[in-house]
């Protein structure tokens, strides 16, 4: 009867020849990649998202699957940095990655994430950058302190003192301007909303949830 013109599908049947393949397992092919560990089968990308190699899912992999796109236009890239909080630290940013990166967030996907994961960012770096000119304005000041303490030896030479005095002269001008880049930084850092040491997580909680309202509307 399954043959024949006659045979009538149930619901019962349907439902077999739907999930007569689910006891069986399949069989996966490793991949030739520069980036999958062969003793674990792990993929070395930090950016990919995926723990063990997934090919028909890597964007690295599988050029079909990549974007034309790059990493300034990307939500966690700020003054050429990279600040999403998975990226190994001093890693470099190459423009290339922004192709396969499984973290890129660009305006279109979601412009209120967007502006707060860029601001995040930006406060981030300028927080770095205020601690930046503050240790210069303390390593100046301090050189600056133990110069004039030699200048008051009465029995330092004349070649001594004339470079002494020249480079206090020096140091007090790169003092000054870090001080007026420290000002500008501040100003700057309190605009955006002040001192920042990391992406807070709430963001990451608020994309979850707006993917849930999104995926729960489409329904």
């Amino acid at each position: 009867m399954h043959s024949s013109p006659f045979h009538v599908e149930s619901a019962r049947y349907k439902y077999a020849v739907e999930h007569e393949l689910e006891n069986y397992a399949i069989q996966s092919i490793p991949v030739k990649c520069v980036h999958r560990s062969r003793e674990s089968g792990h993929c070395n990308l930090w950016n990919i998202k995926y723990s063990s190699c997934t090919p028909h899912r890597c964007k690295y992999y599988s050029s079909a699957l990549q974007g034309a796109r790059i990493c300034s236009d990307c939500a966690y890239c700020y003054d050429k940095k990279c600040f999403h909080p998975n990226r190994p630290i001093r890693s470099r940013v190459d423009i290339d990655e922004a192709r396969y990166c499984g973290y890129f967030h660009g305006a279109e996907n979601g412009s209120g994430f967007f502006r707060a994961i860029r601001n995040s960012c930006k406060r981030i770096s300028l927080t770095e950058l205020t601690e930046e000119y503050r240790k210069k304005i303390h390593s100046k000041t301090l050189f600056i302190r133990q110069a004039n303490e030699e200048l008051s030896d009465p029995n330092i030479s004349a070649d001594n003192k004339e470079y002494l005095e020249a480079k206090i002269k020096q140091k007090t001008a790169e003092r000054l301007n870090a001080m007026k880049m420290l000002k500008r930084y501040l100003a700057e850092l309190s605009a955006a909303g002040g001192k920042l040491d990391s992406i807070p997580s709430q963001l990451f909680l608020q994309k979850s949830k707006s993917k849930h309202k999104a995926k729960h509307y489409t329904k």
